[in-house]
């Protein structure tokens, strides 16, 4: 079941398909990309993405975990 991120809010979590966690920093205005901060990676070469933002498509996010704010 894919997520519906139209109920995407900023803090919250997701894990894309990369296996990386990201904060919603801006939900979607056009039901397909959102702003996002990378908090978490599985690569240690991408250990330089954490702390950076990135615009993430839909067909990336595969989980939703618990706001970072609750």
């Amino acid at each position: 079941m894919a997520v519906d991120i139209w109920d995407l809010e900023a803090g919250d979590v997701v894990v894309l398909i990369s296996g990386n966690k990201a904060e919603v920093v801006a939900p979607t205005e056009d039901g397909s990309w959102f702003l996002a901060r990378y908090l978490e990676v599985t690569d240690p070469d991408d250990a330089w993405l954490v702390g950076t933002f990135d615009a993430v498509h839909a067909d990336e996010v595969e989980a939703v975990l618990l706001p970072v704010s609750h």
